[in-house]
């Protein structure tokens, strides 16, 4: 007697395939969840081996409530429009480590933008902190890590400007050869 094994469509066996070998987080979205994930985007947001996020809510990847519902806010109103969503997003892992995501995300149908979406993730976080340094460097005295005093200043005056009708307080506090403590650390 020999027992028949049904055969896997290829085309789902092909996906099957391809969500597991993929160097590339991928995941598919319908109604606020997780429906299929790759292998790639469960260990990108610290899932894995004992877990999966497949069948989770997207919540549970997004910092706050807030950057969840406002995320949900501009992909519907992207796909509404016909155009992809496509931004750099704070992320959290399983572990509680936050992390830059940049988030890829489609209708797989354009004509039911509400329906289930693609999403492809990739984590930007060393690029983000390369592109931001130029800045960081220009607002921060490099020893201390503070604001130097053009940035102190900036912020003062935008933050006493904001208060017009409300007393405000400064503490300035001046290190006595503080030239030499910097001369001294090289």
């Amino acid at each position: 007697m020999s027992s028949a094994v049904p055969t896997e469509d290829p085309t789902v066996a092909r996906l099957r395939a391809l969500l597991v070998r993929s160097p590339t987080a991928v995941a598919f979205v319908a109604g606020q969840r997780f429906e299929v994930v790759s292998e790639e985007f469960n260990h990108l947001f610290g899932f894995g081996d004992d877990s999966d996020l497949g069948g989770q809510g997207t919540r549970v990847v997004h910092t706050t409530d807030m950057a969840h519902t406002a995320l949900q806010e501009r992909a519907a109103t992207a796909f509404a429009s016909g155009q992809p969503l496509d931004e750099e997003i704070e992320y959290v892992k399983r572990d509680g480590h936050r992390f830059w995501g940049r988030l890829q995300a489609t209708p797989l149908q354009w004509d039911a933008p509400a329906g289930e979406s693609l999403w492809i993730v990739e984590d930007v976080t060393a690029a983000r902190a390369q592109r931001l340094q130029p800045t960081w460097t220009a607002k921060h005295d490099a020893v201390t890590e503070l604001a130097n005093r053009r940035e102190f200043e900036r912020r003062l005056g935008e933050h006493v400007g904001s208060r017009r009708n409300e007393p405000v307080s400064v503490l300035w506090l001046d290190v006595d050869r503080f030239a030499e403590v910097v001369k001294g650390m090289g």
